[in-house]
């Protein structure tokens, strides 16, 4: 037993030998929630109300004991799968049990673990720590992050074309910006603008057509217009997330958090350091890119300029807190203020 990679996963249940305790974390949810249901498929092959069991959250360890040693009726496997166990929280007992059922495990009964929120945290856990290694020794753990700009794009263009839809890199790429790289609101996205175009190749206008931007890619789109001095564009990305009720606090929570990436870009750059060398030491994990565009985009401002649009973010923070202003008016101020230091000129 070991730690496995999602190609080895895969492997795994072409070949049909997929019997085992397996843990699925990681910040992927998608992917976990994918493979549990391909296990659970391939596993039970009849009298399903019988042969799967299904828990979530803080389960009984002894009630999970006795769905693990439940023997299968007229399938080869029962399939037993625990969403959102806290492992972290859990007793000494529960733990010990719950490790017992993974080591000696009925061997007709696929067992899962599996997370909706990434809140397995081995590296703060000492208790998932130990999950952990348990299942490397004797089951199987499958880390499933977010994947990259690149493969991702491959994985909608693909999907395309199983829809009979023409898709280009490029296009992916696009609609990647705009949803952001989570696959659940991606894929969900990527279908709904398929079901729009029909057969006919899918262009950039498509996507900004249909596709509902996330909150933090609008931010970084409004970040690079306000660095690029386009009040045109600024003004627009504003009212198109007025317009699908997007709270102004979160506006400029979310914006507030690209410029302190610019910060932290900027002062790497005055240091001599790339961005990408920072990520781990501010727990960037899979999203160093952030810094990478973040970069990019402070590139021709400086510092004092980068601290006084903070300054200006952490102002309106507190007024729209404590509600004294109109909050679409003081979203709009912000920007028109945080645009004008930008070109350099006094605010």
């Amino acid at each position: 037993m070991a730690s496995i990679t999602e190609r080895e996963l895969v492997d795994r249940l072409k070949s049909g030998n997929f019997g085992g305790a397996y843990l699925l974390y990681g910040n992927e949810v998608y992917l976990s929630r994918f493979y549990a249901e391909r296990l659970g498929s391939k596993a039970v092959t009849g009298m399903e109300v019988f042969n799967i069991h299904r828990f979530s959250g803080a389960v009984k360890a002894d009630e999970l004991a006795g769905a693990v040693e439940t023997l299968p009726m007229m399938s080869e496997y029962t399939f037993v799968e625990v969403c959102d166990y806290p492992f972290a929280q859990a007793g000494e007992a529960d733990l010990k049990l719950i490790k017992e059922l993974v080591e000696y495990r009925n061997e007709s009964c696929v067992l899962i673990f599996r997370f909706e929120n990434d809140q397995f945290n081995a590296k703060s856990s000492s208790k998932c720590r130990g999950v952990l290694e348990h299942f490397k020794k004797y089951g199987f753990a499958v880390e499933l992050n977010r994947k990259e700009t690149g493969e991702l794009a491959q994985i909608i263009c693909r999907r395309a074309a199983s829809r009979g839809c023409n898709m280009q890199p490029t296009v992916a790429r696009h609609l990647i910006d705009l949803c952001g790289v989570g696959l659940d609101n991606l894929l969900s996205e990527a279908d709904k603008l398929f079901d729009y175009t029909g057969r006919r190749a899918i262009t950039v206008e498509d996507v900004d057509a249909v596709a509902v931007k996330t909150l933090d890619a609008s931010a970084y789109h409004l970040t690079k217009a306000i660095c690029a001095g386009n009040s045109d564009k600024v003004m627009s990305i504003c009212d198109d997330l007025i317009n699908q009720r997007t709270e102004p606090i979160g506006i400029i929570s979310a914006l507030s958090a690209t410029y302190v990436d610019m910060y932290r870009a900027k002062v790497a750059d005055t240091q001599g350091i790339r961005p990408e060398s920072i990520a781990k030491d501010f727990g960037y994990g899979d999203k160093t890119f952030k810094l990478k565009n973040a970069a990019q985009n402070v590139r021709g401002m400086p510092l004092s300029s980068v601290r006084e649009s903070l300054d200006v973010l952490a102002a309106a923070d507190v007024s729209l807190k404590n509600s004294v202003c109109d909050p679409i008016t003081a979203v709009q101020e912000v920007l028109v203020r945080l645009i004008r230091i930008a070109a350099g000129q006094n605010t």
